[in-house]
């Protein structure tokens, strides 16, 4: 019975986490190219290990995904809505930590409304990605 709650958990959690993807999908082509993006994809055509500024996964990532989807803005901004969207994990550790269902859904609908995980998803930049391997560190340490 128990397992069968924590599955259906698991469940609600990828539904609302597919429907903040779709919401990325929806608007992140509504603006122009942020212009942080224009220098990612830069270094992404001169790739190297040595940015003072920035670490070497964010230009490698504009290679891929301009060599992967094309130039388009959604093509851009692909992994950044797919990262986006798995923030909506982070309520997970509510559930590690004895969390009921409520409180899990409380959680997810906050990380899919609050303003800043919205917009940081609808562009590439590092900070989206920051965002969900702070929440794996945090969702791994506390999983043992």
């Amino acid at each position: 019975m128990i397992e069968r709650l924590k599955n259906r958990d698991v469940q609600i959690i990828a539904l609302l986490a597919g429907i903040k993807l779709l919401i990325h999908f929806l608007f992140n082509g509504g603006y122009g190219y942020f212009r942080d993006e224009f220098y990612y994809l830069a270094c992404g055509e001169h790739l190297d290990f040595g940015y003072v500024d920035q670490p070497p996964l964010i230009a490698l990532l504009a290679k891929a995904m301009r060599i992967l989807l094309g130039d388009s803005l959604f093509a851009i901004r692909f992994l950044p809505a797919v990262a986006g969207a798995a923030t909506c994990s982070l309520p997970d550790c509510f559930r590690q930590m004895g969390g009921k269902r409520p409180a899990i859904l409380l959680a997810c609908l906050a990380v899919i409304t609050a303003p800043v995980y919205l917009a940081i998803g609808n562009f590439l930049s590092m900070n989206v990605f920051d965002q969900l391997s702070g929440q794996s560190v945090f969702i791994l340490s506390h999983s043992f």
